[in-house]
């Protein structure tokens, strides 16, 4: 039963995350490509969620240590892929505005 309410949640995150990306593009007016904070624990869990422009990677770390994890990634979501900088605040190429 457990396992069952985490995969609902996640599926709820997903598609939370999917209308924050829209409405990313649709502030941001280029249809081009929206920040993502990518936290995760290796090995064992990964959450990524579509931000504001406005974000940081302070921002991204914050959020990340807030639930749990203890490694995040900047990355960039564009209309083919998303794309993950190295780690630790670094931001990916091609950068969408971290």
């Amino acid at each position: 039963m457990k396992k069952i309410k985490i995969f609902a949640a996640a599926v709820l995150v997903s598609a939370s995350a999917f209308l924050i990306y829209q409405s990313t593009l649709e502030a941001s007016g280029t249809g081009k490509s929206s920040k993502i904070c990518s936290a995760f624990v290796a090995g064992n869990w990964r959450n990524d969620i579509a931000v504001m422009p406005q974000w940081t990677g302070s921002d991204c770390w914050a959020w990340a240590k807030s639930i749990g994890a203890d490694q995040y990634q900047l990355a960039c979501l564009t209309d083919d892929e998303v794309v993950y900088g190295s780690g630790g605040g670094m931001p990916p190429a091609p950068n969408c505005g971290w």
